[in-house]
């Protein structure tokens, strides 16, 4: 800026970058190292943040007021937190699980539900679940696949994109199209309701 302003003046200079003029000089004048009065009032802070280390910027506010004797601006405590990276760790809490997400965590110790057992023909199923979001990820629907469990060749009887409520009917509708004979059709269905 400065090498330019001399040939072109500063105004059409801050024009042509879209820089207010205030901006320029507040930039310009402005020094990187903390004043000595911020420097002492970032001590007090990290001192108050040592001794309670569970504080947010409400709390400490009063503190260091007390202990410096003078007021502080409560957006001047949070730009220097801010800057420092001194503030409150932030508490998210997690996501509620999905209702398949759910029935999965419930079945966690029994998932091979026919070790040792001979199923026939239409007894046992394996599933798969997808979670799909549609909307702009405000409605979501689950493909369900199933598949024989004695074969794994990759014919199943059938998959179904349904809503959450609608789920565990796509599972006993799929099977009871088949008429009696499994591995004789393969389906594949989407519904959108």
């Amino acid at each position: 800026m400065d090498q330019h302003k001399e040939e072109h003046g500063l105004n059409r200079c801050l024009e042509a970058i879209d820089l207010p003029k205030s901006t320029y000089y507040y930039r310009k004048n402005r020094s990187d190292e903390p004043s000595e009065e911020e420097q002492e009032l970032m001590d007090h802070i990290r001192e108050i943040i040592g001794e309670h280390p569970s504080y947010g910027y409400r709390r400490i506010l009063p503190e260091l007021e007390e202990r410096t004797g003078q007021a502080v601006n409560h957006k001047r405590l949070r730009r220097l937190l801010s800057e420092h990276e001194l503030g409150l760790a932030r508490q998210v809490s997690g996501h509620s699980p999905s209702p398949v997400q759910e029935i999965l965590g419930d079945a966690a110790g029994n998932l091979n539900l026919v070790a040792g057992l001979d199923p026939g023909p239409l007894e046992a199923f394996s599933t798969d679940f997808t979670e799909l979001s549609y909307a702009e990820g405000n409605r979501k629907a689950y493909l369900m696949a199933v598949a024989r469990l004695e074969s794994f060749c990759g014919s199943g009887l059938g998959g179904r994109a349904e809503r959450e409520s609608q789920a565990r009917h796509a599972l006993l509708e799929a099977g009871s199209r088949t008429d009696g004979e499994p591995g004789r059709e393969a389906r594949r269905e989407d519904h959108s309701s």
